[in-house]
């Protein structure tokens, strides 16, 4: 809202809360607004009084009929509950509405203007320029017209809810051509405040990645990076949402570009997983962790640590049979996802178990046999011993 429209008569905030001024000196709102059936119909008659509003559409704001007799609210009654709540607002006396053709009409004769009407028409003028240079112009005129929700504390109101959504579909159309035309003219220091205002007038909407792919346009990598970390823990902490998928994108090309050493940590979640599909069979279960018995080792080391906290238990299984060919597999195949395994002698494995018990260790020798069986294609006998990874052997 520019100071010239503050200073014509009256003007309505709708976007980002309510708020009335009268030549640019403000008389209610500016903050969180109380919102009562007449606080709601006076929004509703300022925001479309210009089109026109009939009885009927304005009568879902007033109090329901005290009696069965009671024929609700005449227009005279609307008109003068409308008049009083404008002057109660702070408004000099004067004719605000006007009755014409079975409608009520904000009157001609008063100045009016409200922000997201004018944010509408500035994105329609944009719509229909044909020169491009003209066209940037007023797409980020109406991106900068967009100060938030339309109405954000009547959310829960029908009405004000569908225009919330339609002011919204326009800014993000707004966005989408003006940071795109942007890029396109290399104006990066512009696409740069552009997607941190919409950021801040539109959190968690993704748009930190026009600010990412404004700073790697304008080479602060370094920035763009830590904008990228401080981006993932702001959607973490307030809705526990990863960051936008194309930041990454935006982070990996960078990486690529000039090499830079920086650890995502979702993408290294990423590749991890990749990593855990390829080592799966297909058609086959997932079975244990084979690893080597260095990293077996280091696995036991940390959860040993864990098990100082308490609350868990964590048993060693050592597998011995004289037919090692299909031992590895036999174990793997018959203990969970979540438990390690690693060979660690001829004939021998060895396999790490989580919060099990004893009885638990018992069944799952019984599968290994079974399995073993199974792959073997003969009976081998196999010999287990199981300890506690504190060291107390128990079978």
């Amino acid at each position: 809202m520019t100071r010239e429209e503050k200073n014509q008569g009256l003007y309505v905030r709708m976007l980002g809360g309510f708020a009335l001024y009268w030549n640019g000196r403000l008389l209610t709102g500016g903050t969180e607004e109380q919102d009562g059936s007449f606080s709601g119909l006076l929004q509703y008659f300022l925001h479309n009084g210009r089109e026109g509003l009939t009885l009927e559409r304005l009568e879902e704001f007033l109090p329901e009929k005290r009696d069965p007799g009671d024929n609700g609210p005449t227009l005279r009654d609307m008109i003068a509950a409308l008049e009083r709540g404008l002057r109660e607002a702070g408004l000099p006396w004067a004719k605000y509405i006007e009755y014409r053709e079975g409608a009520l009409y904000w009157s001609s004769q008063v100045p009016m203007r409200e922000d997201a009407a004018e944010f509408e028409r500035t994105y329609r003028e944009a719509e229909n320029e044909k020169n491009p240079d003209k066209a940037q112009k007023k797409y980020l005129e109406a991106c900068y017209r967009y100060t938030g929700e339309f109405l954000p504390s009547q959310g829960s109101c029908i009405w004000a809810a569908r225009e919330a959504l339609k002011y919204r579909s326009i800014f993000e159309n707004c966005m989408e051509k003006a940071s795109s035309m942007l890029k396109e003219g290399g104006e990066y220091s512009r696409l740069r405040e552009l997607g941190l205002y919409a950021a801040g007038v539109q959190p968690l909407a993704e748009w930190e990645v026009v600010t990412m792919e404004a700073l790697e346009g304008l080479g602060r990598y370094e920035e763009a990076w830590r904008l990228y970390e401080d981006t993932a823990d702001y959607y973490l902490k307030e809705e526990g949402l990863k960051p936008p998928k194309e930041m990454l994108e935006t982070l990996r090309h960078m990486k690529d570009q000039v090499g830079q050493p920086y650890l995502v940590l979702e993408d290294f979640l990423e590749k991890l997983r990749d990593s855990e599909k390829k080592l799966q069979v297909p058609g086959e279960r997932t079975g244990g962790y084979l690893c080597s018995y260095s990293v077996f080792q280091e696995i036991c080391r940390v959860t040993m640590r864990q098990l100082e906290r308490g609350g868990q238990s964590a048993y060693l299984m050592l597998c011995t049979a004289q037919e090692e060919e299909h031992l590895e597999r036999a174990v793997c195949r018959s203990v969970r996802a979540g438990d390690v395994v690693c060979r660690c002698g001829r004939g021998q494995c060895m396999v790490l178990m989580m919060n099990v018990t004893l009885e638990n260790c018992e069944i799952v020798q019984g599968r290994i046999r079974r399995e073993f069986a199974f792959v073997g294609r003969r009976m081998e006998p196999i010999r287990f011993r199981v300890t506690h990874l504190t060291g107390t052997e128990v079978g």
